[in-house]
């Protein structure tokens, strides 16, 4: 029952994974990865050693879509680290923008009495 269950959520995951990210769905899909991912993690760490034939496949199965799951995992996450990034830099240019002389700390024109 387990390394069917394993095999089905290996597939979901795969499906969730090669999906079309976008700035809508990507919340919904990074959450659904994340509880897959989960749920797998907790399976492996259940079952035992293959038994079966049917189980030997199950796993076969399992490992030759890991490595490229895993290639495509890593790049949907560096993907968000990118967007994350341009994000910061436009926040950052609207706020010079807007403020052009918010980070200058020069003391040109100013009078400074030093006598009291």
């Amino acid at each position: 029952m387990t390394w069917q269950r394993l095999l089905q959520v290996n597939r979901d995951l795969e499906s969730e994974i090669n999906q079309k990210v976008t700035t809508q769905n990507r919340s919904a899909i990074m959450e659904n990865v994340e509880s897959l991912v989960e749920e797998r993690g907790e399976l492996l760490r259940e079952l035992k050693s293959p038994e079966t034939e049917e189980e030997m496949a199950i796993l076969t199965e399992v490992r030759s879509k890991d490595g490229s799951m895993q290639r495509r995992l890593e790049f949907l996450f560096n993907e968000l680290k990118a967007e994350m990034r341009n994000n910061k830099k436009q926040r950052k240019g609207k706020q010079s923008y807007t403020n052009p002389y918010a980070n200058v700390a020069t003391m040109d024109g100013t009078y400074v009495d030093s006598k009291k």
